[in-house]
Formats: C-alpha cells, sequence, structure tokens
C-alpha cells in the first residue's frame, strides 16, 4: 500500500516539474475497466438487432384529398380507375370485398393507391425483396 505520504510527494513532484507522475494505486484497475465500459457505450444488446417494418399508410391515415387508383387483379396486373376523391376510392376498396386502399407512390400528382388486402400486398413485397 501506498502512503499518503508518498502519493503528496508525487503530485507536488509533477505540479514542480512538468513531467506526470501517477500515484501507484490499487484500485486503479477497476476503475479503468468500468471506464472502458462506459466508453464502449456499456453492455450491448444480446442477439440480432430488430429492424422496424416500414408499412405504408393506408385508408385513413392517407392525406391526400385526390388518389390515382389501381386495383390489382386476378393476373397479377393493375387495372387502373383513374383519379378518386379519397371517400370514393375508400368506398370503392370497401365494395369489392373489404380490401385496403394503399399508398403506393406518395411523390407523383396525384399520388398513386392501389386497392389490395394488405396482407398478401405485404407477402409479395417480401417476396420482391428475397
Amino acid at each position: 500500500m501506498v502512503s499518503t505520504k508518498t502519493v503528496v510527494a508525487a503530485a507536488l513532484l509533477a505540479s514542480t516539474s512538468n513531467a506526470f507522475v501517477a500515484p501507484n494505486v490499487g484500485s486503479v484497475r477497476s476503475t479503468t475497466t468500468s471506464l472502458n465500459a462506459i466508453r464502449r457505450g456499456g453492455r450491448g444488446p444480446r442477439g440480432p438487432v430488430r429492424q422496424t417494418e416500414y408499412k405504408p399508410p393506408m385508408n385513413d391515415e392517407i392525406k391526400h384529398s385526390e388518389v390515382r387508383v389501381n386495383v390489382a387483379t386476378k393476373d397479377g396486373k393493375d387495372e387502373p380507375l383513374g383519379i378518386l376523391s379519397k371517400a370514393d376510392a375508400l368506398a370503392k376498396a370497401k365494395e369489392l370485398g373489404g380490401l385496403d386502399l394503399i399508398l403506393i407512390n406518395d411523390n407523383s400528382d396525384p399520388p398513386v393507391c392501389k386497392i389490395v388486402d394488405y396482407s398478401k400486398y405485404r407477402y409479395a413485397q417480401e417476396k420482391k425483396r428475397k
């Protein structure tokens, strides 16, 4: 164990000369380990990091008053219905069997929406990604 006189003498020596002398203290190792853990950000996440799934705006989440509407057909092609108001497009989606109105392209003028079952749409998107 280092006496306090030695530590004070080392501090005085360091202040008078421009050299740094670290005091020899036995608990330095445990504090440096905890400091290293803090610098690393503590304990990291266990396992893989989950990615949040992008969910496009659909039905009442769409903010536009007029939209260009397409309907998915059985053969996999889209049939355009034209430019409709949001209320008419939602009514058409409900009329076609309780389907969803999904915003496909927000940047076009007017925005493009598709009437399709959301679970089938999501499945097709995941299949297309792979």
